[in-house]
């Protein structure tokens, strides 16, 4: 039995899941749309229009049935890249450590003596 290629594929298993996760929840949020809101207040501004008007529900409406771009995706993966790979990460360090103490505590082989 080999417990670094168990625990190495357990571990690609499970970031695999949070990063999909942590896609699908910010996807389902909608996180995307606050750069829409962001860009249509910029415009209303500079059109010398109410820009406290994105926030109306019919405009909320618009802005959230408009096609999603490359920008919003852009938009999304940069606010949660932190969120969904920092913690594999974390996960990954801390199981490397704690197999390079657990092997501080192997037995010598008589070779080694």
């Amino acid at each position: 039995m080999n417990w670094r290629r168990g625990l190495w594929r357990l571990w690609l298993v499970f970031s695999l899941c949070w990063i999909v996760a942590v896609g699908v929840a910010a996807w389902r949020e909608e996180a995307w749309i606050g750069t829409r809101i962001s860009a249509c207040a910029e415009a209303k501004g500079a059109q010398g229009a109410n820009p406290f008007s994105c926030f109306d529900r019919d405009e909320l409406a618009r802005l959230k049935s408009a096609p999603v771009g490359l920008a919003d995706v852009a938009a999304v993966i940069k606010d949660y890249a932190a969120f969904a790979f920092l913690p594999p990460l974390i996960a990954l360090v801390l199981g490397l450590l704690g197999v390079w103490v657990a092997s501080g505590f192997a037995r010598k082989s008589a070779r080694e003596k």
